[in-house]
């Protein structure tokens, strides 16, 4: 957004000879430019800005240098946009946005003008209709760009069999087609051919067959299907009809992943941790017959769930470990009931997230390895085999002497 703007002959900013931005006195909260320069931040190169999910509360003018917009996934950063001198970061907050769609970052010595949102609120609702419409017709039409840029990026940068933004995609195909096009049996199955598969995903979603038959085989690994196969002509074995067994649960995980990886700072629950996967599959084991309150919550006596824990990942459960999973949306609460501390958690939540954990647990391997492979099968304890570290509970080996999940001194210990 260029900040040398007259309209209809009203100047909104100006540069001045030395360079330095120049803001109408209603920008200001004290008169004069000294309150302008108190606004202004400098930041090194490799500095951050704000972070994506971030709640937006200035609007940042680029004085000199350049920020990076990016969104960061699986550890890789991909660059939506430059914001270069004279251009804006985080104007969506004008128009009512409430977090920050990207993160920003210096790329060389930068100085950035903050203004608050809500100065700049008043000043834009305030301002005649026609300006009105001018300044959201332009904030709307760069975050409609920003966003085209942002998906085209997660699609094609990600060179893996099942790249993450096609993974809502794919996983909707199946309900889909299999709901509309299937024969449904009285016991609740449907038979789809997987000609008809291919042939609709092809021509109507433009999708490899290779990548839908690989996600079949993946939905049959987690029992969600079955796959029957015929002998062709020329005496090959072939893939014939797929028996849905429970098509809902499948569309639900489309629509969960769909959900949060289009929601800035709360896609953290996509990300699977392994040991916090571990601890979710054994509350979710005990809650089965657990009692339950009038909220829905599991209600466990908190010394058995140290207990179990232990018992089946090793892991000696510490209030770091109810912070990892918070910090992935998943809160529990202990509340002393008489002389017993109990465990109180959401069930039902923490039933969905272990099923879709499944999901994405199953996904990353087949990302990682090109194939889906059913020779993998969930670890079972060993008393025999790794240990934990006892700081943070991760899985360590006899040889190592310092873990790799904390950093924690195990010779020491």
């Amino acid at each position: 957004m260029n900040l040398n703007c007259d309209c209809l002959g009203l100047k909104i900013f100006n540069f001045g000879s030395t360079g330095i931005l120049k803001l109408p006195k209603s920008l200001c909260k004290i008169k004069g430019d000294s309150a302008v320069q108190n606004n202004i931040k400098e930041l090194k190169r490799g500095e951050l800005l704000f972070k994506e999910g971030d709640p937006i509360e200035k609007v940042y003018f680029v004085q000199s240098g350049r920020l990076s917009l990016f969104v960061e996934r699986n550890g890789k950063k991909m660059e939506v946009d430059l914001v270069n001198a004279s251009q804006t970061a985080g104007e969506q907050g004008v128009l009512g946005v409430n977090k920050q769609p990207y993160s920003a970052e210096a790329q060389v010595p930068t100085k950035v003008l903050e203004i608050p949102i809500n100065v700049l609120k008043s000043l834009q609702e305030s301002s005649p209709t026609l300006l009105k419409l001018l300044i959201k017709s332009t904030i709307e039409g760069l975050k409609t760009t920003r966003q085209k840029i942002r998906n085209y990026k997660l699609e094609h940068d990600d060179a893996s069999p099942c790249p993450q933004m096609l993974i809502p995609k794919i996983f909707c195909i199946y309900p889909i087609l299999a709901q509309h096009l299937g024969k449904k049996n009285e016991d609740g199955t449907i038979v789809l051919p997987w000609q008809t598969l291919k042939t609709y995903s092809t021509r109507m979603f433009l999708e490899s067959p290779q990548r839908i038959q690989s996600g079949l085989e993946l939905l049959k690994k987690l029992g969600y299907l079955e796959l029957t196969t015929i002998i062709n002509e020329d005496e090959e074995e072939e893939l014939n009809d797929i028996i849905f067994k429970e098509v809902q649960t499948i569309e639900d995980f489309a629509e969960f992943y769909q959900y949060y990886l289009y929601k800035p700072g709360r896609s953290e629950v996509i990300y699977v941790d392994e040991m916090a996967f571990k601890i979710i599959k054994v509350l979710v084991g005990m809650s089965i017959n657990a009692e339950v309150n009038h909220k829905g919550a599991a209600v466990i006596n908190y010394e058995d769930v140290i207990k179990e824990v232990k018992a089946k990942t090793k892991i000696d459960i510490k209030n770091t470990h109810w912070d990892l999973l918070e910090k992935k949306g998943l809160l529990v609460q202990r509340k002393q009931q008489g002389e017993i501390l109990k465990l109180l958690f959401d069930k039902g939540e923490f039933i969905k997230t272990a099923v879709f954990w499944a999901f994405i647990n199953e996904i990353n391997q087949w990302n990682e390895k090109g194939y889906i492979d059913f020779s993998v099968k969930e670890e079972k304890v060993d008393n025999d085999g790794p240990g934990s570290c006892p700081e943070c509970g991760g899985e360590i080996q006899a040889s190592q002497k310092f873990c790799h999940h904390c950093g924690h001194n195990l010779v020491a210990a």
